[in-house]
């Protein structure tokens, strides 16, 4: 693996995390450059599936349809036979948890800085009046595509110890073949009042002109994410919902024309991984993140973030281009 250049600096843990007040700040923006995403919120049919979700709470997997298969592994044959044939695992064990939990306070820590530093620049990423004031950012090291979720394309280099997992790296081998590389690594950071996603892949297809029947629509895996959770993921913590099967092939395609009709259908998973497990899958399965509503609990103010880690894998040839700009939201020598 190449690592030369997607690691990025270091920082210091701390105990602390954010306070309440933080939701109760605001940032001045011209009305024409606000965002309107109240299709973001929950519908009825989203309510449906939140109801579902509390029905079929299982012991680590959350399946919303019958026909939903189960991707939960523990070896790594398993888990890559699950990646190619529903875009998805959760590989049980890859890490040691308490390792794991112990990164969390860095996490925290990085998480305060930026938010200060959005703040500081005035620009809006929490959700208010029906989402009215924020804005989707793309900066080199940050990026906020929908209200208070915010990707950090950095990781402390004590996290690079995930690097070296053996059974992490031969899922990625079987994958993507032993020349492999990291094309970047970082934090997820999914607030409280953070609202669920509209379903999407991470980037673009390859060959998006190509019919369903054509060969190049069913590609093995070029690209992969690998999410590791610093803390048990629990339902109100907002997990990441999939439609298994749509990485490839007419499902894929079908998918993209109408994602709601699909998942209706075909089922939708939502895994629940634990400290030390790892969850994977094919850059191009159809996938959204859930909303935050620990803050309901806490009476309307507070709740908790969901922290989490992120490696993205590639083939060798490919270059990621989409998700993040070319702005630095942080200056020249500034630690984050």
């Amino acid at each position: 693996m190449d690592l030369s250049s997607s690691i990025f600096g270091s920082s210091t843990s701390s105990s602390s995390s954010l306070s309440s007040s933080l939701f109760g700040s605001t940032s001045s923006i011209s009305e024409s450059s606000k965002r309107d995403c109240n299709n973001l919120f929950s519908s009825k049919a989203s309510q449906a599936i939140e109801e579902s979700r509390a029905k079929r709470l299982k012991e680590n997997e959350l399946a919303l349809h019958p026909a939903t298969p189960t991707i939960t592994h523990e070896t790594v044959e398993g888990a890559v036979k699950s990646v190619e044939q529903h875009g998805l695992t959760v590989l049980k064990g890859a890490f040691d948890s308490s390792t794991v939990e112990a990164l969390l306070e860095a996490s925290k820590e990085i998480e305060k800085k930026v938010v200060k530093k959005l703040n500081d620049r005035g620009i809006p990423f929490l959700p208010s009046h029906s989402c009215s004031s924020y804005v989707e950012t793309q900066f080199d090291e940050v990026a906020v595509r929908s209200p208070a979720r915010i990707d950090i394309r950095r990781i402390p280099d004590r996290f690079t110890d995930f690097l070296l997992s053996s059974s992490l790296n031969s899922l990625v081998t079987g994958l993507l073949g032993p020349t492999h590389t990291l094309t970047y690594a970082g934090l997820i950071h999914s607030l409280p009042t953070s609202t669920t996603q509209p379903w999407h892949q991470d980037g673009l297809p390859l060959f998006p002109s190509s019919s369903p029947s054509s060969p190049l629509s069913s590609l093995p895996s070029y690209s992969l994410n690998v999410f590791i959770p610093l803390h048990a993921v629990t339902p109100s913590l907002g997990p990441t919902e999939f439609i298994p099967g749509t990485h490839t092939g007419d499902l894929s395609t079908a998918a993209n024309a109408n994602p709601s009709k699909v998942a209706s259908t075909t089922g939708v998973i939502s895994p629940l991984p634990l400290p030390g497990d790892v969850l994977v899958y094919d850059y191009r399965t159809i996938h959204r993140g859930t909303a935050n509503t620990t803050h309901k609990a806490a009476g309307g103010g507070g709740g908790e973030t969901r922290h989490m880690l992120y490696l993205m894998y590639s083939r060798p040839w490919f270059k990621e281009h989409f998700n993040f700009g070319e702005e630095k939201l942080f200056g020249e020598g500034e630690d984050f």
